[in-house]
């Protein structure tokens, strides 16, 4: 029996980064390569010549469909691989020697989104050689299944891996002018569901909120039937989260969740909703709903989260019962989503924040159990979050594995052990001084008291000419007190605090103290002599503030502390101010607990019926009953 062919069909412009790698990928699977060049000015032609001769130029036309067909008209083979420059295919690609006998196939694309995290689809990238199957769309093209639905088809086990959603590589101007411009016209041509549907997703890509919530809605209305229908209703949910609009986007959440009950996006979803208003009760709920959805493999062009049936609600659970103090659960959902998806950097922090007091041998020890590092790149992967985290068992780590450090981490390597004047020297010789380095260039500069780099690197700091003296001054020694801080010199003193306390520089904080009252900064000492087991001096530390809105953030963290140290009485106290001044669900939550762990059950009715009468609805709070026990 004669094994059908297979021809790779590709259009392509300057992709000269990514066209080795996935050519390489299915160039012993394929019996021909077939590349359509539509104007490369990089290397893009002279590398897709070292693979085929079958390279041919196309004049743009602004319709891709126009050149996937065109790409089609050189095909010789009896099948038809569609595969994009940034895309490659898993392993060695053995499934296309498999036998294949239907007239196309759905393959499972995973598109890279960054820090362990991946959008997952089926879409038929593999069809039969046959003038039928011709590409429709000027853009987001495809063969037209529907029109197809009565032909064979199948499903291959088989993964395409997209790295083109990465931040660092979509961050492209012209394109998304050239991408607007081209569905405007496709929808002006023909007004139908997909069409506005796209218009709608770019509008939204490109920060157009408003416009793409308006595009969505008409792309609903048209085509509720059809298999995109659900993720048109998430981009609905995403428009009206970034329009603020919370209420509405909850709304949606749980309609949606009722007509697609198997779909742990919508639940995913609702739950980050939830965790934003701090109705944690309600997104413990759905993160632990999304574990009872699990995993959905079999979805057919509905774009599907990976991970929010199991590590990603893993990681959140370990996130909301760590914001509880229920520190057993946080370990617990680490571990199980570790286990899932190693590769999910954001678990760290939670690690770290789970054992703020663990260090050298122990720290390295206890990391390995839950992140062997079997996998290549898993120990820098792992230095890198943790460098980001400024925390000293980066260096344990470099050591223990005798790994060269990136030049971005050797100046602070040399600040925690003490070489300060190598520390100077690397952040003098250092090319540029962004963001990420003025956390090491102020650190260096308050422990040696030279503020000569930070003036080289002011703008750096980007702050008003006030705080920069202020900050200059506090750096030197002198003591100087500022009444009020912008959103930018907060960010850098929370930094600093952090800093001081990861490297245990204790002088340094207690020093800071000393020369500032100011209620704010004294709120983020307070907070991390807190992370780090001072409770009872951080109670100390922490002032009020004659600013209402601060007060709102301080008493939070006082009544945190207090119920650690388990002075509940007092704990309740700030609780109940904390809820006269804001009459926040979170604030209430909090009272509520508190009143019911003292048995003020009268007062826990009151506070339980008013929560039920605040908007957004928690449907925890609707269900939830005290038990009253004397």
């Amino acid at each position: 029996m004669k094994v059908p062919t297979i021809s790779l069909c590709m259009i392509v412009k300057d992709e000269e980064r990514c066209l080795a790698r996935c050519l390489d990928s299915v160039k012993e699977v394929v019996q021909e390569i077939i590349i359509i060049d539509t104007g490369s000015k990089d290397r893009t032609v002279e590398i897709a010549k070292h693979y085929t001769d079958k390279v041919y130029s196309f004049v743009w036309t602004n319709d891709f469909a126009e050149a996937r067909n065109y790409a089609l008209s050189y095909a010789t083979c009896d099948y038809i691989l569609h595969l994009d420059a940034d895309e490659f295919l898993d392993g060695e690609a053995d499934f296309l020697k498999d036998e294949l006998n239907k007239d196309y196939y759905f393959l499972r694309i995973r598109n890279d989104i960054g820090s362990g995290m991946a959008e997952v689809h089926q879409f038929v990238r593999l069809f039969r050689n046959a003038p039928e199957f011709k590409y429709e769309g000027a853009l987001h093209e495809q063969i037209n299944i529907i029109k197809h639905s009565d032909r064979s088809h199948s499903f291959l086990d088989a993964t395409i891996h997209h790295d083109g959603y990465l931040e660092h590589i979509v961050q492209d101007k012209a394109k998304s002018s050239r991408n607007m411009n081209i569905i405007k016209e496709e929808v002006r041509k023909n007004p139908n569901a997909f069409n506005y549907y796209n218009l709608g997703m770019q509008l939204s890509n490109d920060n157009h909120p408003e416009e793409a919530l308006k595009a969505l809605q008409k792309a609903y209305e048209l085509g509720k039937e059809f298999s995109y229908a659900a993720r048109i209703l998430l981009y609905i949910m995403k428009c009206l989260t970034d329009l603020k609009r919370h209420d509405e986007a909850i709304q949606i959440g749980r309609d949606s969740s009722m007509l697609y009950p198997m779909k742990a996006d919508f639940q995913f979803k609702l739950g980050l909703l939830y965790e934003h208003y701090n109705y944690f009760e309600d997104a413990i709920l759905c993160f632990h709903n999304c574990l009872d959805i699990g995993e959905d493999r079999e979805i057919i062009q509905f774009n599907h989260i990976e991970g929010t049936g199991s590590y990603l609600a893993h990681g959140k659970l370990a996130e909301l019962y760590l914001k509880r103090g229920d520190h057993t659960s946080a370990q617990k959902h680490v571990l199980l989503g570790a286990q899932e998806a190693p590769d999910l950097i954001f678990l760290i922090k939670i690690f770290v924040d789970l054992h703020p007091t663990l260090t050298g041998v122990d720290f390295v020890e206890a990391l390995i159990k839950i992140w062997p590092f079997t996998k290549s790149g898993r120990v820098e992967q792992i230095i890198a979050a943790l460098y980001k985290l400024r925390h000293p068992g980066t260096v344990d780590l470099i050591k223990c594995y005798n790994v060269e450090p990136p030049s971005t981490v050797r100046a602070w390597l040399h600040i925690v052990e003490g070489n300060y004047e190598q520390a100077m020297m690397l952040l003098s010789d250092a090319q540029e001084i962004g963001t990420e380095l003025r956390r090491d260039l102020l650190l260096i500069s308050l422990l040696t008291r030279d503020v000569t780099l930070m003036r080289e690197h002011k703008v750096v700091f980007n702050l008003r000419d006030k705080e920069w003296k202020w900050l200059l001054k506090v750096v030197t020694g002198v003591d100087n007190n500022l009444s009020t801080i912008s959103n930018e010199l907060e960010e850098i003193w929370s930094e600093l605090c952090q800093d001081l306390m990861s490297i245990q520089k204790y002088d340094e904080v207690e020093r800071l103290i000393l020369i500032n009252s100011n209620p704010i900064l004294r709120y983020h000492m307070a907070s991390q002599l807190f992370k780090k087991g001072f409770s009872e001096l951080a109670v100390e530390v922490i002032v009020e503030s004659p600013n209402r809105h601060d007060n709102t953030k301080i008493y939070a963290l006082v009544v945190q502390i207090l119920k650690n140290l388990n002075h509940i009485e007092d704990a309740l106290h700030y609780a109940k101010l904390n809820y006269e001044l804001n009459r926040e669900f979170e604030y209430a939550y909090e009272t509520l607990l508190l009143l019911v762990e003292q048995k003020m059950y009268d007062e826990a009715d009151v506070v339980l019926l008013q929560m039920k009468e605040m908007n957004p609805s928690s449907e925890w709070v609707q269900t939830y009953t005290l038990e009253k026990v004397y």
